[in-house]
């Protein structure tokens, strides 16, 4: 997978997380903040502004610990018929290309991704991602 995609899709994520805390302020819609969002973007905020005061997104932190990273994904479908709106992913155990992939593909899938980064402790020697 090229590096500038996955750039894009961090970078992305990063604007959603940004962009989630309000889209109306006091009943008021609120455009975007950054004149340049691109067209994906803007479409994003669209939705999510078109979820405000009618629903809600589920979103599910994966466990790469369980039997498998699709372990609470197949749960919630198994039980409710959908998957979540929203799959949270972690940069955790030397992880990276795999959050890289997984988040690339929930997001063909029509989802949106979060991403956070576990990034260990200088005490126990993980707080670098080791060279290949």
């Amino acid at each position: 997978m090229k590096k500038s995609k996955i750039y894009s899709i961090l970078i992305f994520t990063i604007c959603i997380a940004l962009l989630l805390p309000s889209c109306s302020f006091g009943g008021k819609e609120q455009a975007l903040s950054f004149a340049l969002s691109n067209e994906t973007t803007q479409k994003v905020y669209e939705y999510l502004c078109s979820v405000e005061g009618n629903g809600c997104l589920s979103a599910q932190q994966e466990s790469i610990w369980m039997d498998s990273s699709e372990y609470e994904m197949n749960y919630i479908f198994d039980a409710s018929g959908k998957y979540p709106a929203i799959r949270g992913l972690d940069y955790m155990n030397d992880d990276f290309q795999g959050v890289n992939e997984r988040a690339v593909e929930w997001w063909h899938k029509g989802g949106l991704v979060t991403i956070c980064w576990h990034c260990g402790s200088q005490a126990h020697g993980n707080s670098r991602r080791k060279p290949k």
